[in-house]
Formats: C-alpha cells, structure tokens, sequence
C-alpha cells in the first residue's frame, strides 16, 4: 500500500474529512504544522473534550449510599481540568509565550495520564465486583495527600499506565499502515550503521513529556538557552522555540487517551448497579417514578480539612 493510500484511509477512518472546512481555524496550529489534517484533528479533540466537561450528570436510579457521584464527578472534573489546559496552551503560544505554554503541555499529559488510570481502575474493580479496592482507590485519587493517609496516586504511575496506552495505539497503527517501521528503515540506511531511535520512540508520548520537563525545571535549556542575551538571539535560539511549540501543542494530542476512557466509562454508574449493587431501601428506580431517567441534584460531600 502506497504511503498516499495509507493517509487517505487514516483520515477516512478517524472521519475528519467532511469537517475540515467547518472547523473553527486554529491559527497557532496551521502556523506549527501548515496542513489541515493536523489542524482539523487537534480542534476535533478540543471539541470532544468540551462535551465531555459540560455534560450533566445524570443515574437511572438514586446513587446515594454509593460512592457513584464523587466517582462520575471526578471523572468530569479531568475533562474539564483538560479543557482549560489545552485552552491555556493554545493562549500562551498565540502570544508566543513558548515556556509558560511547554511547563501547562507537561501538566496536561500529566492530567491526561492520572485520568485515564483512574477510569481504567475504576472500570476494573466494577467488573471484578469489588466494592472495597474501588472506594479504597477513589478515595485516594479524590483526596490523597502527600506526608499524611490517604496517600496520593504517584504521577510517574499515571505516566507509566499513560505509555503503555499510547505504545499499543503507536503499534496498531504502524501494523496497519506502516508508516513508522518504513521510516526506520529509511534513517537507518542513512546513518552508516549507527543505531538510531525509532520513529515511534521519538513521537511518544514519554519522549514529548520528558522533553518537556527539561524546560519545564529551571536548567540550563530552559533558562538561559531560552532567555538569552539579546545579543546571543540567533536561528538557533528561535528554531528551539519552534521546537518547544510543537512540543507544546503535541501534549494536546495525548487527550485521545483520556478521550478514550471518558467514552468506555460512560455507562459505569449502570455497570456498578448490575456488578456491585445499590442499597436496597435506597434505590430509586425512574421507572417505578413514570420517568426514564432521574436527575440527580447536584450536592457535594462536605469533606473534613486538613488539621
């Protein structure tokens, strides 16, 4: 299959084709990538992420007695987090604020990877009917604290369970369309035997974070590379600021990840009732109500501050 044909039915497969004309123009991202498949994919996964974030929340039955609210809510509360990221990246690098947007990126793949490993824990003990590991692993990614109990998830655990969502999305598609292992093939034979770094290895998910926590601590890249001496203003300066921009808007490319987990999680408070179960004398079935659905309102469990 011809490299031309394998982009074609990429793009006829994440079905971007017919939108690209209707998407509201990203101009910090035409300006970075120049085509408008890039351009059309990034505002397609802003778009999903906003449904996500501003969907009401709402159970077939009466989830009181059940930790079932403060799940779905923090479920939301990472779309909404990333909604606001992604947005601040994009702000930043319009008004060519290359550091600030790079150091937001690396706390959005951040947010991404502790979503996804949440919805994917969450999902697990559901299907294993257990009760106790879920609300032990909720309280912790809710209300973890470092130096007291509960204690908090550690974000190298996210970025770890985040690496491997994203190798195995990088393999199918090379399995499919072979783009990376031809690619390697191409730079190998081209550099006179030398090993080099695979094409999937440079474009990870791992390597964009880690690049982008080299200029998010204060060390020499990060600080007087990029904020020199007027006078050491050269090309070199201004294509490692390019660089960073991409690297910047690359990081919003990681929400297909938690996008991903948002959808496989939707029917969890349903999935719950039927593994685990509700209180008895608490359940309040919207048929029995003449209704399809009941609208719970909002409320919030009053939490006890730190001492």
């Amino acid at each position: 299959m011809s490299h031309g044909i394998a982009v074609i039915e990429l793009w006829n497969e994440w079905g971007w084709a017919s939108m690209v004309k209707d998407v509201a123009r990203r101009a910090v991202v035409e300006q970075i990538y120049g085509n408008a498949l890039a351009e059309a994919r990034y505002t397609q996964i802003e778009n999903d992420l906003r449904k996500f974030a501003s969907e009401d929340m709402v159970f077939a039955f009466d989830p009181s007695g059940t930790q079932l609210f403060s799940l779905m809510e923090l479920r939301q509360s990472y779309a909404r987090r990333s909604v606001h990221l992604v947005e601040s990246i994009y702000l930043l690098l319009e008004a060519d604020e290359v550091i600030p947007a790079a150091i937001i990126g690396r706390s959005l793949i951040e947010t991404i990877a502790m979503g996804a490993l949440f919805l994917s824990e969450m999902n697990d003990c559901v299907r294993a009917t257990n009760k106790e590991r879920l609300e032990l692993r909720l309280t912790r990614f809710f209300a973890g604290v470092a130096g007291r109990d509960p204690k908090p998830i550690h974000v190298m655990d996210a970025i770890r369970h985040l690496h491997k969502l994203d190798a195995e999305y990088v393999a199918h598609l090379d399995r499919k369309f072979g783009f990376f292992s031809e690619l390697d093939k191409m730079r190998q034979s081209r550099a006179n035997g030398e090993p080099i770094e695979s094409h999937a290895d440079l474009l990870s998910m791992v390597s964009v974070y880690d690049k982008l926590s080299e200029i998010a601590h204060p060390n020499g890249a990060g600080v007087q590379y990029l904020y020199p001496d007027p006078q050491n203003e050269d090309a070199k300066v201004k294509d490692m600021r390019q660089y960073y921009k991409r690297l910047a808007v690359s990081a919003t490319w990681q929400c297909k990840h938690l996008l991903e987990a948002l959808e496989e999680t939707r029917n969890l408070p349903e999935q719950y009732r039927s593994n685990i179960g509700t209180p008895p004398m608490q359940i309040r079935d919207a048929r029995l109500a003449g209704r399809d659905e009941l609208s719970i309102p909002v409320y919030r469990r009053t939490r006890r501050q730190p001492s």
